[in-house]
């Protein structure tokens, strides 16, 4: 009698579905990291224009009240601020966007500080300005919203 010999040249069916088992979980696991890295990307590319605006706003006002000797809050998101050699700025919000004007001997300029303005308020308080301002964008279904608080010593007239 001849013995036939098996000679084993492949893999089984569990071996193969125990490998293909393995390398899915693998490819979930690092999709799962490039996605939520990507997020957060996107995330920051919105968050860092905002807090950019929000900066050049703060030191804007600060600079206006430095240079203020009376400073007007007309209502509560409309400030004036009445300088030396007849120069005036107003803040103000107009279709979401925060306006600078500068006026300087009959002559106005006109300057969008910041865009995506949920909420631009000033509040007097004693020898304080208190500023609130939030900027807001929507994309993807998602709201990013930045909230800045500060307030500026006012040692001028009223």
């Amino acid at each position: 009698m001849i013995k036939l010999e098996k000679e084993r040249g492949g893999f089984t069916l569990i071996e193969l579905l125990i490998v293909v088992a393995i390398i899915a979980i693998m490819v979930v696991g690092v999709g799962n990291t490039f996605f939520y890295v990507f997020q957060n990307q996107a995330e920051l590319r919105l968050q860092f224009p905002m807090q950019q605006s929000a900066n050049l706003v703060m030191e804007s006002v600060a600079l206006d009240v430095a240079r203020s000797q009376n400073a007007v809050i007309e209502t509560a998101n409309v400030a004036i601020f009445r300088g030396g050699s007849d120069r005036t700025v107003t803040y103000s919000t107009e279709s979401g966007s925060l306006l600078r004007t500068i006026e300087t001997g009959g002559e106005k300029k006109r300057q969008v500080l910041a865009e995506d303005v949920k909420t631009f308020e000033l509040e007097r308080s004693g020898g304080l300005l208190k500023i609130h301002l939030v900027l807001e964008k929507k994309r993807y279904r998602k709201t990013f919203s930045e909230d800045y608080q500060t307030a500026f010593a006012i040692d001028k007239g009223e």
